[in-house]
């Protein structure tokens, strides 16, 4: 029990244990509650994590785990296709056991880009499994620490990594809340097939809303610091300029999805289509980022004016942007009565 948690340590709490009841346990016991308590507790030298994905991978496979153990190895140091990983096990065909890891353990999934045909080749594999995700990145990776027992470098190791980590983890728990609402007919991430790795170009989420007639082009970034410049805002039009080319995103779609993006390309040329860049983000933005929000802007503003037969709108959602929100649904879902009554004898109110 922790009434006065921050929102980094419910998440942090996530990040660590994937909801898994036993790893909560293990965290609760020790009686840790906040961020720096969990990561410090995570990578103590008589942590029960340290261990524990070593242990939970040799009870899975046997003795003769080293294959799987290598692929997740590599799979979460970031060579997420089949190629990279077999370039990094000296060439060995790794077809098998993909199948193995995905279908009959669940521990690794595929992920194309959206609008991708079902066997096109810009396939890349993701950990399913949080806790190990997050273990192999950060205990296996460094397993020379542990070795040497310098548990205070892969502790430090780990909270210099925090950001980037669990700004990854929330862009996947948004994009399994949405895909569970229901009310979206489309939802994934989308890169080039040319992309050195998972996370070069990407386009971090799009979600295509017909009954609205919107399509959502989403960038999220997620800052410990107070303001954040204007590297994510080019980001967001990069993935303009990537997503507004619709034939090449065709050319790469399976049947099913080329009818649907050539009727999402009928629909904004006969502008009944709006295409809505959102860039969310944890901090506040700099002047300098402003500056080129603005730009952006007014970009697309003159571009509707004259060259696109489509709307297109660019949003940025900032830290004060995100409590807003959050209040707004905390009045909603818990609402305050705020009213005065006179209390006489004989009368009462039931409730």
């Amino acid at each position: 029990y922790n009434p006065k948690y921050k929102p980094d340590d419910l998440l942090t709490l996530y990040v660590i244990t994937g909801g898994v009841p036993k790893y909560i346990a293990w965290l609760m016991d020790a009686n840790c509650k906040t961020k720096d308590e969990m990561y410090a507790e995570f990578f103590s030298e008589n942590s029960h994590f340290i261990e524990e994905g070593r242990t939970l991978l040799v009870s899975e496979f046997g003795k003769n785990y080293g294959v799987y153990f290598s692929i997740l190895q590599e799979i979460a140091m970031g060579n997420t296709t089949q190629a990279q990983i077999e370039a990094k096990l000296g060439g060995i065909s790794i077809g098998g056991y993909l199948k193995q890891l995905e279908e009959t353990y669940t521990l690794i999934r595929r992920i194309r880009p959206i609008f991708a045909k079902q066997q096109g080749k810009t396939i890349q594999f993701k950990i399913s499994d949080p806790f190990l995700r997050f273990w192999f990145r950060h205990v296996e990776k460094n397993r020379s620490l542990v070795e040497i027992q310098n548990f205070e470098g892969l502790l430090h190791i780990a909270q210099m990594n925090y950001t980037t980590y669990s700004g990854l983890v929330l862009e996947d728990y948004f994009r399994q809340k949405l895909a569970e609402s229901g009310e979206w007919r489309e939802i994934g991430t989308w890169w080039q097939s040319r992309a050195i790795n998972f996370h070069d170009k990407q386009i971090d989420a799009v979600y295509i809303d017909e009954d609205e007639q919107k399509i959502y082009i989403v960038q999220g970034k997620y800052y410990l610091g107070e303001s954040v410049d204007a590297s994510p805002v080019r980001e967001v039009i990069s993935s303009w300029s990537q997503f507004s080319n619709l034939a090449q995103m065709q050319e790469n779609a399976n049947p099913k999805l080329k009818t649907k993006i050539s009727e999402i390309a009928t629909a904004l040329e006969d502008d009944t289509y709006c295409v809505c860049f959102e860039l969310i983000t944890t901090s506040m933005f700099t002047e300098h980022a402003m500056n080129d929000i603005y730009a952006f802007q007014n970009k697309l503003s003159e571009e509707d004016d004259v060259e696109s037969n489509y709307s297109t709108l660019f949003s940025v959602i900032d830290k004060q942007g995100l409590e807003d929100a959050y209040n707004c649904v905390i009045e909603q879902t818990n609402p305050i009565l705020n009213h005065t009554i006179q209390l006489e004898i004989g009368k009462y109110m039931i409730t």
